[in-house]
């Protein structure tokens, strides 16, 4: 199942969900790596189709949403129960996001 794209309101609600998501923060103008990490994190979420809900949030054209600081792009949030219970960013290689989403929620 391919990722979810959303919005700051969506990412909100998100987070108040106790459903098990990651969320994958990239732009298409600000970022080389982006456009190589849009693969591996769609090849991830077809993985964990049914356990756990892949979204993802461009923040070309809109604000991040108050509570989320991420200082690289790409980032990937792994949220939990309302918390983010681990973070990614910049070059992402799929072993360590597919281990990262196992230890997070396996």
């Amino acid at each position: 199942m391919q990722p979810t794209e959303i919005n700051a309101e969506q990412y909100t609600e998100l987070v108040k969900s106790d459903k098990p998501a990651a969320v994958y923060f990239y732009s298409l103008v600000n970022c080389d790596l982006c456009p190589n990490f849009d693969p591996t994190f769609s090849n991830v979420a077809d993985e964990f189709s049914g356990k756990v809900g892949f979204f993802k949030y461009s923040i070309d054209g809109q604000e991040l949403p108050p509570e989320v600081k991420i200082g690289a792009l790409p980032t990937v949030l792994l949220i939990s129960h309302g918390e983010v219970v681990q973070q990614l960013s910049g070059e992402i290689a799929k072993a360590d996001l597919e281990a990262a989403v196992n230890k997070a929620y396996g």
